[in-house]
């Protein structure tokens, strides 16, 4: 009796040692999961820090060129060649840009109006396809027509 005693208490305390080891597992898991989000965190945290600088940079570029596009539309010639390299080239990058997305959309246009095009070109040949389908079928009836009309004359004369 005192063996089983003693064998019923090794299994539940070998059952509570499983259940402790599963439960370490499943810690060590989670931990795992965490450090690993964790770290993934400060990588976009990082990424996002840095596109926030590059915005803030774009934003001042943007600020500065729309700044000189005023100030060289109240220029004349003289007077623009006062302005420092910087702002220059800033100046012609913003029309460059400008002609660059005019080109852009332009091309996109283009492309659009020969697709449209084809297309429009595709569809008119299937449609003259048809007529001529259709301008058969319509000759063939007519001709049946009259070949039936003869028929039905040449029975009532003959009555």
């Amino acid at each position: 009796s005192s063996l089983n005693t003693v064998q019923n208490d090794l299994q539940s305390v070998s059952a509570k040692y499983r259940t402790l080891l599963d439960k370490q597992v499943q810690q060590d898991e989670l931990q795992s999961i965490t450090d690993d989000q964790k770290a993934q965190l400060e990588v976009y945290q990082h990424q996002v820090d840095e596109l926030q600088t590059q915005l803030c940079l774009v934003k001042e570029r943007a600020h500065k060129a729309e700044h000189l596009l005023e100030v060289s539309g109240n220029m004349d010639g003289t007077a623009r060649s006062n302005l420092d390299a910087p702002q220059r080239i800033a100046l012609l990058e913003m029309k460059a840009l400008s002609a660059e997305q005019k080109s852009e959309l332009l091309s996109q246009k283009l492309k659009q109006a020969t697709s449209s095009q084809s297309q429009l070109e595709t569809r008119n040949c299937q449609l003259e396809k048809h007529f001529e389908e259709m301008a058969k079928l319509n000759l063939e009836a007519q001709e049946r027509e009259k070949q039936l009309r003869l028929e039905l004359d040449g029975k009532i004369n003959t009555c």
